[in-house]
């Protein structure tokens, strides 16, 4: 991972940590909705990705999954463990673009809202990396913005600008990243729009 943009980002998102439940209240309700698209069995092993506070990880716990999540900023990592009463979860700090996790670990990976947020070259190892650490015929799930295409979400989308997202946002959205995921070798088996149109759930089969 390039480290200015690694510290950048931890440094971001350390500042974003205490608030950040606050925007997540507007972006919550699709959270039950990747369970279950990604229709876990009892018992599976699920990575969340750049797992912010934690919320996505533990709905996958909430229904019986082995989770793990990990995100860059330590902050966000200890606001994420408060809220895991059970031990329901193992949060770590660790770079999502370099996972300290052996080929094959998970039988789901998921990353909500959080490519966005990053470089392109870190988006891509992102990516690789998930790949890598899901089973052959397991599932990966990307939550992101939807490419804007009318001028009430162009507007949307710089209004969100405005309101504090990062410097790496702007070039997210001249992003292909179906092309992208197509280019790991993944196949996309499932489309949802979140958000209103504003975002979108993919599904895809390794």
């Amino acid at each position: 991972m390039n480290e200015d943009a690694a510290a950048y980002l931890r440094e971001w998102f350390d500042r974003m940590a205490p608030n950040y439940d606050r925007l997540e209240r507007l972006l919550s309700g699709f959270r039950p909705v990747v369970v279950e698209m990604a229709a876990p069995p009892q018992g599976a092993r699920v990575l969340d990705a750049a797992t912010g506070t934690g919320n996505q990880a533990l709905a996958f716990a909430r229904q019986g999954c082995k989770v793990t999540g990990i995100d860059l900023s330590e902050e966000m990592i200890k606001v994420a463990r408060g809220k895991d009463s059970h031990g329901m979860t193992v949060f770590l700090v660790a770079d999502a673009s370099a996972m300290p996790f052996p080929d094959d670990s998970f039988d789901i990976s998921v990353i909500s809202f959080a490519l966005h947020d990053m470089p392109g070259s870190m988006r891509a190892k992102v990516l690789e990396e998930m790949v890598r650490v899901t089973i052959p015929g397991g599932i990966i799930i990307i939550v992101d913005y939807e490419i804007p295409r009318g001028f009430m979400h162009k507007l949307f989308i710089r209004l969100m600008l405005a309101c504090g997202e990062n410097v790496y946002v702007p070039a997210y959205f001249r992003y292909d990243l179906e092309a992208a995921l197509a280019g790991l070798g993944l196949c996309i088996e499932e489309k949802c729009p979140v958000l209103r149109g504003v975002g979108r759930i993919i599904k895809c089969r390794r």
